[in-house]
């Protein structure tokens, strides 16, 4: 009887994340090309949004102390070029150099 309850279990959370992976929030257009836009429109359209978890406590480096913080951190002083495992640099922010 065990094993029937862990299977069953096992099935209930399997359905369970498949719901919670799915699906599209009411009121959201579908992605997929926009028509009749150009590629730098298309650009200035595009919104990225990051979820951090919790509030951060600061947002100065010196005083912030969370993951949370540290994580917003990093995205908002990315550096300009970022070092390959290789040891050749890579864009960060930078479009391009010279």
């Amino acid at each position: 009887m065990p094993e029937h309850r862990a299977r069953a279990l096992a099935v209930a959370l399997l359905c369970a994340g498949l719901l919670g992976c799915g699906g599209q929030q009411a009121g959201q257009p579908a992605a997929g090309p926009v028509g009749g836009v150009s590629g730098t429109e298309r650009a200035a359209l595009q919104v990225l949004r990051k979820g951090n978890g919790a509030e951060p406590e600061s947002l100065d480096p010196h005083r912030a102390e969370s993951v949370t913080a540290a994580n917003i951190l990093r995205d908002l002083f990315e550096g300009l070029v970022l070092p390959a495992e290789d040891g050749s640099l890579l864009p960060g922010a930078a479009e391009r150099w010279e």
